[in-house]
C-alpha cells in the first residue's frame, strides 16, 4: 500500500532516515561517530514540516519526492536548513518558505512554550498546505506500487524499449553517442535471465531494469535503465539497492561499474549510493580493458569523463 509520510520537526527527520538518509547523531564521550541504523520504508511522498536537517552531513537519495515547509521566522529550524536539504537530496527537495510562520505554526495546538509575536500565518497558507497533502495522498493511492522481480524472456521487448528511451536523456548532456537507438541485445538479455542476473521494475508494465554481470572475477553492474516518464520517483535507486542486496547475499565483497563522471544520474548518483571512483593508476586487468574499449568509442575530449567506480561491502555484510 503506498504511504505518504508527514512529519513535523524531529518526526520529519526520522521520516528522512526511513526514506534513505543516513542519520548521524552526536556520539557519547569516547565513542566514534557512526550513522544510526534504521529500517527503510517505501514512501510515495514525503511532506516535511520544519525538519531539523543537521543530522544529514552527506548527500543522499530519498526513495520518494520530498516537499519541505518551513516558517520564515523559524529560529529553531530556519529556512537555511531546508535549503541545505534541497542541496543534499537527489532529486532536490521542493522547499516552501511560509511568511510569518515560526517553528510551531504548523501545529493545530501549539506547545506551552514562548512564541514569537510575529508568528502569524500568511493568508491562504493552510489552504495551500492542505491542497498539497490531498494531492500527494491521491497520487499515492492512485499510483501502483513498484515491484522488483526477476525478468523473464517475455519482458525483453519491453525492457529494450525502456533502455532506448532512457538513453535519449544523454542528448541533453551532449552525449549523443549513448543515444544511438541500441540497447541490450536479445541474446545477452536471455543469458542474463537464465543466470538470474536481470531484474525489472514493474508498475502496470516494465518501467526499469538492472543487469548484473562479472568483469574478471568481480561482480559488476552492467546497466540501469528507467523509463524517463517514471523518472524522479526513486525507481533507479530501488533497483540499484536491490542489486547490491543480492550481491551481499551472494557473498560478493565488491561491485564495480563504468559510468560518466559528471552526468547527474551517473557518477554523482552512484557516489551517493556508496560507490567510489577507482584511481587511474589502480585500474588493471579486465576492468581496465573494458573501460579502454568504451573510451575508444567516444570523442577524444570526452574520454576522460568515462570512469570506473567500486562499491565495497562493509565488514559483516559479506
Amino acid at each position: 500500500m503506498p504511504v505518504v509520510g508527514i512529519g513535523h520537526s524531529i518526526g520529519a527527520t526520522m521520516l528522512l532516515a526511513l526514506a534513505g538518509g543516513d542519520l548521524w547523531l552526536r556520539p557519547p564521550p569516547g565513542e566514534s561517530p557512526s550513522p544510526l541504523v534504521v529500517a527503510r520504508l517505501p514512501f510515495a511522498q514525503l511532506l516535511l514540516l520544519a525538519p531539523p536537517t543537521g543530522y544529514f552531513p552527506q548527500p543522499f537519495s530519498a526513495n520518494a519526492p520530498v516537499s519541505v515547509w518551513v516558517g520564515a521566522n523559524d529560529t529553531l529550524t530556519p529556512p537555511a536548513q531546508a535549503e541545505r536539504l534541497a542541496e543534499l537530496l537527489a532529486p532536490p527537495a521542493d522547499v516552501h518558505v511560509v511568511p510569518g510562520a515560526d517553528h510551531f505554526s504548523f501545529l493545530h495546538v501549539a506547545p506551552p512554550v514562548p512564541r514569537q509575536e510575529s508568528a502569524e500565518l500568511a493568508p491562504g497558507f493552510l489552504a495551500e498546505l492542505t491542497a498539497t497533502l490531498v494531492a500527494a495522498t491521491v497520487l499515492a493511492v492512485s499510483s501502483p506500487p513498484t515491484r522488483i522481480r526477476l525478468a523473464t524472456d517475455a519482458d525483453i521487448p519491453a525492457l529494450q524499449a525502456v533502455g532506448i528511451a532512457a538513453d535519449r536523456r544523454f542528448l541533453a548532456v551532449g552525449l549523443p553517442e549513448y543515444a544511438d537507438g541500441t540497447t541490450i541485445p536479445t541474446d545477452a538479455a536471455q543469458r542474463a535471465i537464465a543466470r538470474g542476473d536481470l531484474w525489472v521494475a514493474e508498475r502496470s508494465g516494465v518501467v526499469g531494469w538492472i543487469l548484473l554481470g562479472r568483469v574478471g572475477g568481480e561482480c559488476c553492474i552492467g546497466q540501469v535503465s528507467v523509463d524517463p516518464a517514471f523518472g524522479r520517483a526513486g525507481i533507479g535507486t530501488t533497483l540499484l539497492r536491490h542489486a547490491l542486496t543480492v550481491a551481499r547475499r551472494r557473498g560478493e565483497g565488491s561491485v564495480v561499474l563504468s559510468t560518466e563522471a559528471n552526468v547527474p544520474w551517473n557518477g554523482p548518483w552512484y557516489e551517493r549510493e556508496g560507490f567510489r571512483r577507482i584511481p587511474e593508476d589502480a585500474l588493471s586487468g579486465p576492468l581496465a580493458e573494458v573501460l579502454a574499449a568504451q573510451r575508444a568509442d567516444l570523442p577524444a575530449d570526452k574520454r576522460a569523463e568515462r570512469i570506473a567506480m567500486r562499491w565495497v561491502a562493509e565488514a559483516g555484510e559479506r
